[in-house]
């Protein structure tokens, strides 16, 4: 959604600016954001979970990696193009709002997280997002029988 030109500066900005900052400290706590807030994550709920001693280490929030999970198809018909795109996105990054009883999205969550090292589960969720809520209890399950107590915050 950004001009290729503009990203890739921003990019580079960014790469330059983390380069000069020390490593994170071993201290902290890696954990992995799940969920869906209807909306981008706020920088305050980012910067107020990292301050509380751990380091989001990766996601599958909706304005993140399910967002960007998966190409749409850049030849062929472009209406069947999005078509497949949409329709495909759950084997991507589960999502709830896209229920599929053939996705196992609470083992898919528990897979991401040990690809990224994580060591707990923080759940974002809007109120009364019902998609979420409903799938909430499976999801817990899951977790505490891992071992990975999942936090929910609403």
């Amino acid at each position: 959604v950004m001009d290729r030109a503009e990203h890739n500066a921003l990019l580079r900005q960014i790469v330059a600016e983390a380069a000069g900052r020390p490593a994170p400290g071993g201290s902290l706590l890696p954990v992995f954001l799940s969920g869906h807030l209807c909306q981008a994550v706020k920088p305050g709920v980012l910067d107020m979970i990292e301050s509380c001693g751990t380091l989001v280490v990766d996601d599958d929030l909706y304005h993140g990696l399910r967002h960007i999970s998966m190409d749409m198809a850049e030849t062929g018909d472009p209406i069947g193009a999005i078509a497949d795109w949409y329709l495909n996105r759950n084997f991507g990054a589960p999502c709830p709002t896209r229920l599929d009883p053939g996705i196992d999205w609470d083992g898919w969550l528990v897979d991401a997280m040990g690809r990224a090292r994580a060591q707990g589960l923080i759940v974002l969720m809007a109120k009364f997002f019902e998609p979420h809520y409903f799938y909430y209890p499976r999801l817990k399950k899951t977790f505490y029988d891992q071992g990975i107590p999942p936090l929910l915050l609403d």
